[in-house]
């Protein structure tokens, strides 16, 4: 949700690629740390390549910050670009490309980009980037000590995940015009996902999805609601939206209580409830 704002003040649309960058490198990395903690039984959430530490917090952090400062300054912080810290920027750039010889290949639209282009935007194009690249590790990581078959199990949540965020793209006018929606509701089941993985690696056991499938019900009848609403029903796309939203949370919610209770169960404690 955090980056989502961000994108909002920076004017990073969902009809940009960036927005997708961005947006999807900071989860996938969530989701990958607990998903590797699984196979690995150890939680890594930082990274070190030349002495140089970074990692899952690193990049929540920085976020986090850019929030922080980009209140503090009214919205201002969004909205500094790279002209008004360095006015010469230009001639900066111009002199590097004639140096590498590249000049040949970039025009004055390109120099303009550069100069108009938000500061803000570097602390999260930073913070994606240490997002996809520990996801990416984890792949590799888990490839290295379980079965194909296996791994791609535990990247189905992913898949339809971003299935869905697709489908609502290409289905639906909402994605783009108001995407909060769309985005909640893909978030909902982002969390489930999560949640799932994180309380087997509590309990020791293996995730996976095909064990309570119809935790992903929620998030599939949604899938299928967006064509079928822009080929056939032709109802009101906020309306259905919401709805899809209730169903979505109603099942997270539902999953977590059910955990909870499960747990104050086995341990002989109360957690929901006032002790008689």
């Amino acid at each position: 949700m955090q980056l989502y704002i961000l994108c909002h003040l920076l004017n990073i649309s969902p009809e940009s690629p960036t927005f997708y960058l961005l947006f999807f490198g900071v989860l996938f990395a969530f989701y990958g740390a607990n998903w590797e903690e699984g196979h690995t039984h150890i939680l890594r959430c930082t990274y070190t390549i030349g002495g140089v530490t970074f990692g899952l917090t690193e990049s929540q952090w920085l976020l986090i910050s850019t929030m922080c400062v980009n209140g503090l300054t009214n919205n201002r912080f969004a909205q500094i670009t790279l002209g008004e810290i360095s006015p010469s920027i230009n001639d900066t750039v111009q002199s590097i490309l004639k140096t590498l010889n590249l000049i040949s290949y970039f025009d004055q639209k390109h120099l303009i980009m550069v100069e108009d282009f938000r500061f803000c935007t570097l602390f999260i194009a930073l913070s994606s980037i240490l997002g996809w690249f520990g996801f990416l590790t984890c792949l590799v990581n888990i490839s290295k000590i379980c079965r194909f078959q296996t791994a791609i199990e535990g990247i189905l949540p992913l898949i339809i995940f971003t299935n869905f965020y697709c489908v609502a793209l290409y289905f639906s006018n909402i994605a783009l015009q108001e995407p909060i929606w769309v985005i909640m509701i893909a978030s909902a089941f982002f969390c489930l996902s999560t949640t799932k993985i994180i309380i087997c690696n509590l309990v020791k056991v293996d995730f996976s999805i095909f064990d309570d499938f119809h935790l992903c019900l929620p998030i599939l009848i949604s899938t299928f609601a967006y064509p079928l609403n822009w080929m056939y029903w032709r109802q009101d796309e906020k309306m259905l939206t919401q709805i899809l939203l209730v169903m979505n949370l109603s099942m997270y919610f539902w999953y977590v209580v059910c955990c909870i209770n499960q747990i104050t169960k086995e341990l002989g404690i109360h957690c929901l409830t006032i002790k008689k």
